[in-house]
């Protein structure tokens, strides 16, 4: 049957639907479950509707029926037997066996319409061009209209479908009107069908939180979580997790997940288990944090980001002027790598209040000797101040992380650079400091406020 909120194929009898959690009613639970050959129409009738033809003072409604290309012709009445086209397959488990009945309607159109000589007829119809009033008689208008509606009077209904055990009889019951049937030149036989339940196994009691997991996005203290099952019994595919907390999650957080949906019959019925628990506590460990001290930063980190640095540094690009081609009078020479200074904010939560909305940085120190290529000055000794922001550490295996690349270092979205101007003559300027002490006092002067600031090599 068909969930009549969303559309999707779901089991006989269910109470509610695997998909979007909608409950359904009794009413659209026995007529899902019934189901009916009236349904036929709904998909393969097509209405006649261009025409003046009158039949036997009904209007133009006529039905063409969808085939295959099946030649059958036929001069006596042919006996269909519904129960030919039904299936009874028994699913679940002894005690909650669920029956989902099944009508082969393709197979059941295509007897049909041989039975009532009509397949040449409907093939006609669907694949001519000429108007239908061309070339089909009042009579064959009359056979197509009583075929028709012989399908459409034609439902079963199964006298249980759901709460089976071993040994329980299920009855498939038909209806249908012969007398329409028999105008159109065949006839249905409807008995009743029984199938007796056997080889249900036992009910499986199963923690339904086996095998599921949280899945985190995003950095502490402002985490996402969601429900990962890809572990998880087939059966709570059908289940609706809830979470009690789903953002701005702090590591060491513990968020309570349930199964909303839960109905014990239903899921008896349909899957053959029961849950054992509806709800679980989860603690929120493996995660990433921003990194808040500089013992926290690993040396291969810092390998890393020296790398791209030393990149940038050596390339020239660190330069800002009025000219065109900054590189054509200026270069670094001799770059060392000095230290580096970590700030970090205390109170992450806090972060909004500092404008440039970082919540740590990490400044490497190079020494560099600037050299001029036209002899505009004299070679200095500059101390750039260069690195990335936002660094995170892995709560369970503290990696860090950040984006770093190589780049112009005036414009990097990557990598900042901080310091004063320093021009000489009047074709450059570079951004950093004269020395280790105007540094580390820049710093403070900039950060102080806000920052707990830490160096390593920077005396």
């Amino acid at each position: 049957m068909k969930c009549p909120n969303c559309g999707e194929e779901i089991a006989n009898g269910s109470k509610f639907c695997g998909f979007y959690g909608y409950q359904l009613s009794e009413e659209e639970i026995k007529q899902g479950s019934s189901n009916g050959a009236k349904n036929v129409l709904n998909n393969v009738m097509t209405v006649l509707q261009n025409t003046d033809k009158k039949i036997l003072g009904i209007g133009a409604l006529v039905v063409c029926l969808a085939i295959g290309l099946v030649v059958f012709f036929t001069t006596r009445k042919t006996t269909i037997n519904l129960q030919d086209y039904v299936t009874v397959e028994i699913t679940g488990a002894d005690g909650y066996g669920q029956a989902d009945v099944d009508f082969d309607y393709d197979q059941f159109e295509i007897d049909v319409l041989a039975a009532s000589g009509l397949t040449d007829i409907v093939n006609q119809i669907e694949n001519s061009d000429e108007d239908p009033e061309d070339y089909l008689s009042s009579s064959d208008y009359q056979k197509v209209f009583n075929c028709a509606y012989a399908i459409y009077s034609v439902d079963y209904e199964a006298d249980v479908t759901s709460g089976l055990s071993n040994g329980d009889k299920v009855t498939v019951t038909f209806t249908f009107n012969n007398d329409y049937a028999s105008n159109a030149g065949f006839k249905f036989k409807g008995n009743d069908l029984t199938v007796t339940v056997s080889d249900l196994g036992e009910l499986e009691a199963i923690d339904p939180f086996e095998g599921v997991t949280i899945d985190y996005e995003g950095v502490s203290p402002y985490l996402t979580a969601s429900v990962n099952i890809e572990g998880a019994n087939e059966a709570v595919s059908y289940a609706r997790f809830s979470l009690s907390e789903s953002s701005n999650i702090t590591i060491g957080d513990t968020i309570t997940v349930s199964i909303t949906n839960y109905d014990e019959e239903d899921f008896a019925n349909n899957y053959g288990v029961t849950f054992t628990t509806v709800t679980k506590e989860y603690t929120c460990e493996d995660a990433s944090y921003y990194t808040k001290a500089a013992s926290e930063l690993t040396d291969t980190f810092l390998s890393e980001v020296k790398t791209v640095v030393e990149e940038s540094l050596s390339d020239g690009l660190n330069f800002n002027t009025t000219t065109t081609n900054t590189k054509s009078y200026v270069s670094n020479d001799n770059v060392t790598y000095v230290g580096y200074a970590f700030l970090y904010l205390d109170d992450v939560a806090d972060y909004s209040s500092y404008r440039n909305r970082t919540y740590n940085k990490l400044y490497l120190v190079y020494s560099a000797t600037l050299k001029s290529t036209d002899g505009s000055f004299d070679d200095t000794t500059i101390y750039y101040l260069v690195g990335p922001s936002d660094i995170t550490t892995n709560s369970s295996t503290g990696e860090n992380s950040a984006t770093i690349e190589a780049g112009n270092l005036m414009v990097s979205e990557c990598l900042e650079i901080y310091g004063n101007y320093i021009q000489s003559g009047d074709k450059y300027a570079v951004l950093g400091f004269a020395s280790i002490s105007e540094a580390k006092e820049g710093l403070q002067t900039s950060y102080g406020d806000y920052y707990t600031i830490e160096t390593e090599g920077l005396n």
